[in-house]
C-alpha cells in the first residue's frame, strides 16, 4: 500500500513540474509583444 502511494504521489509531482514547465516556456517565448518598437531602438543607437 505504501508503495502506491508512493507511486502515485511520484506521478503526481512528475505531472505538475512537466505542467510547470510547459506554462513557463508558453508565457516567456519571444514573440513581437516584447519587442521594443523600432523608434525606440533607432533614438538608442543614435
Amino acid at each position: 500500500m505504501k508503495k502506491k502511494i508512493l507511486t502515485a504521489l511520484l506521478l503526481i509531482f512528475i505531472f505538475a513540474a512537466a505542467v510547470g514547465a510547459w506554462f513557463y516556456g508558453y508565457y516567456h517565448r519571444k514573440s513581437n509583444d516584447n519587442l521594443p518598437a523600432l523608434s525606440v531602438i533607432t533614438e538608442i543607437m543614435e
